[in-house]
């Protein structure tokens, strides 16, 4: 039913983005960041952590109805991370290794309306749909295992800019609600959970220079926290944060 809901939502966004006439605009940018996933439950904590690297495309439609506008957004990272924790194994209860293949893609598509606060300030509230999913490799250590998580969200947000001649600075908030989490791991034959509460947050300063082409810098900061999920073969995925924060770089045109 959610992914229903999810798949009504975005044709509708879908459809009013191109009943308007508009114009539009698109964003490139490289990203770099630390990575941190944490599970706490434990006499010693699960840490995997790391640096990851990407990039990411936007593309936005203006001037939809009065004022608004449609953004869809995908994002790639990927790093090597190491991991300090828990094994469920009496031989290896607390084990490390290094050097594990991470990567996430994300797609997200938002709407929001540009409120006009006075000559120089815009506030843009917005609300949308996101879709993330992160694989890890920890099955290339030979006590590790594969894991995949996919977050269904929906994000609720806005923009508060300040333009000036030449360059403009842009502060962004955003609550993200857990429509659904699924964790797959990959023992005992391959184990999915589903995660049902859940919550992130982010946000971000950009900073911009030039006009209709304009490059930026903006440095962010994104953070998930999950509830424990249901029960599988009598296994939990068990509640988790997980923090990026880092910087990312690129131009408007």
């Amino acid at each position: 039913m959610k992914r229903f809901c999810l798949a009504f939502l975005l044709a509708c966004l879908c459809t009013s983005a191109w009943s308007q006439e508009k114009t539009s605009s698109f964003e490139i940018m490289g990203e770099v960041q630390q990575y941190t996933y944490r599970e706490p439950h434990m006499d010693h904590p699960i840490k995997i952590s790391g640096p990851m690297m990407g990039a990411s495309l936007m593309y936005t439609q203006h001037n939809i109805g009065q004022g608004g506008f449609v953004s869809g957004e995908l994002r790639y990272m990927e790093g090597r991370t190491d991991y300090d924790g828990y094994l469920d194994i009496p031989t290896h209860p607390v084990y490390k290794f290094d050097d594990i293949g991470d990567y996430y893609v994300e797609g997200r598509l938002i709407y929001g309306q540009n409120l006009q606060l006075d000559q120089v300030w815009t506030l843009s509230p917005y609300y949308g749909l996101g879709y993330r999913r992160l694989r890890d490799h920890g099955d290339k250590d030979p006590l590790g295992y594969f894991r995949q998580s996919e977050y269904y969200y929906m994000p609720l947000g806005a923009y508060l800019q300040v333009k000036w001649d030449g360059g403009y600075i842009r502060f962004n908030g955003e609550a993200d609600y857990l429509l659904q989490g699924e964790q797959y791991s990959g023992r005992n034959g391959g184990v999915t959970n589903t995660q049902r509460e859940g919550y992130g947050l982010r946000g971000s300063v950009r900073i911009g220079f030039g006009g209709s082409t304009s490059v930026f810098v903006e440095p962010f900061y994104r953070y998930w926290h999950l509830q424990d999920s249901d029960v599988v073969s009598g296994l939990v995925e068990p509640h988790n944060s997980t923090r990026e924060y880092g910087i990312k770089a690129g131009f408007t045109f």
